[in-house]
């Protein structure tokens, strides 16, 4: 999942790869849906991961905050794919 991505990429840089990694899209449930009176609820019961937050708290235990960017959902994406060189579809 997005967890080993951020963990590569700050392994990759480590070792002194010159890596970057833009998350185009942003997360499977928006952060309104998550952090609102019904998401709270659910978080409190152990059914639902505000998954932006904890890929945040992620990529800042990694230290690659200066590296990594959580894009939002774009419309048209071929020029992003023109610009890329690997395409990473990490899943849990």
């Amino acid at each position: 999942g997005w967890p080993d991505l951020v963990a590569a990429v700050a392994a990759a840089r480590s070792a002194g790869a010159d890596v970057t990694l833009d998350i185009v899209g942003g997360m499977a449930r928006p952060a309104h849906l998550v952090r609102g009176p019904r998401g709270r609820i659910l978080r409190a019961l152990g059914m639902l991961d505000d998954e932006e937050a904890l890929l945040t708290r992620e990529i800042a235990a990694h230290g690659v905050e200066e590296v990594v960017t959580v894009r939002p959902p774009a419309g048209e994406l071929d020029a992003f794919y023109a610009e890329i060189d690997l395409l990473a579809a990490p899943i849990r």
